[in-house]
């Protein structure tokens, strides 16, 4: 069985919108304005996120592959990666579509690593991928959220998938700011490495921009399919997650 093929990705995907239907219905039992977005595949539920949800997978797995890790580990990231903002599915639109946030809203928006975990950590075997979407806003200098844990206690791929996210909400075309260049992007890591990213990853990162063969453009839509597609090493998280 494939890591996160396609099969077990649609699993996966069902167990998940399960978890988001039942989050969604608690949500709407303490408030009636709470969106209903249940019946949507995760893919199409938000076009913005699920792209997104593309790009740092592919760009994770590809700091991993650069930092020497072994296969299962740049196939971990790779999982989190499609799942780490799965949280923000039980919010109201508005709040992911880049209009004037209030201080609750944003309060909300903290809360998706929290409720992300929460959601993962329900599919069998998917403790590990949980614990890293759980992390992926925690800083190196110890001002993240939701644990504000810093430096080696914040899991390794973790450290790696945030520096990813950033890269591509940077870049990002649809993202809730104004795209900049590569380079601009890359200043911006550099900027931030060893207060809010782990510098090391960050170089890592910059050295496979610069010059490796990974495509760094701006995904579309349906490159979340392209990514559950990809092949991984036998076995599943579920059974690898024991040993």
């Amino acid at each position: 069985m494939q890591l996160f093929g396609l099969s077990e990705g649609k699993r996966v995907v069902g167990e998940i919108d399960k978890a988001i239907a039942d989050a969604l219905a608690r949500e709407a039992a303490r408030n009636q304005a709470a969106q209903t977005t249940r019946d949507a595949e995760v893919a199409k539920r938000d076009a913005m996120t699920a792209r997104h949800s593309a790009a740092v997978a592919r760009f994770a797995k590809a700091i991993a592959s650069a930092a020497g890790l072994p296969p299962r580990d740049q196939e971990l990231v790779h999982t989190a990666g499609l799942l780490h903002d799965v949280g923000k599915f039980t919010f109201p639109d508005h709040t992911l579509t880049g209009t004037t946030l209030t201080e609750e809203d944003w309060a909300l928006i903290r809360s998706h690593p929290q409720r992300g975990a929460d959601i993962v950590k329900r599919v069998h075997g998917y403790a590990e991928v949980a614990e890293i979407v759980l992390c992926h806003h925690e800083r190196v200098d110890g001002r993240g959220y939701p644990r504000r844990i810093s430096g080696d206690d914040i899991p390794v791929l973790a450290r790696i998938l945030s520096v990813a996210d950033c890269f591509d909400v940077m870049t990002a075309r649809d993202s809730y700011r104004s795209p900049i260049s590569i380079d601009e992007a890359i200043a911006e890591l550099r900027r931030v490495s060893g207060t809010q990213l782990d510098g090391h990853f960050v170089e890592i990162f910059v050295g496979v921009v610069t010059g490796s063969g990974v495509d760094f453009h701006h995904a579309d839509d349906e490159d979340l399919e392209t990514e559950l597609r990809r092949q991984a090493p036998r076995g599943s998280v579920a059974r690898t997650a024991r040993h």
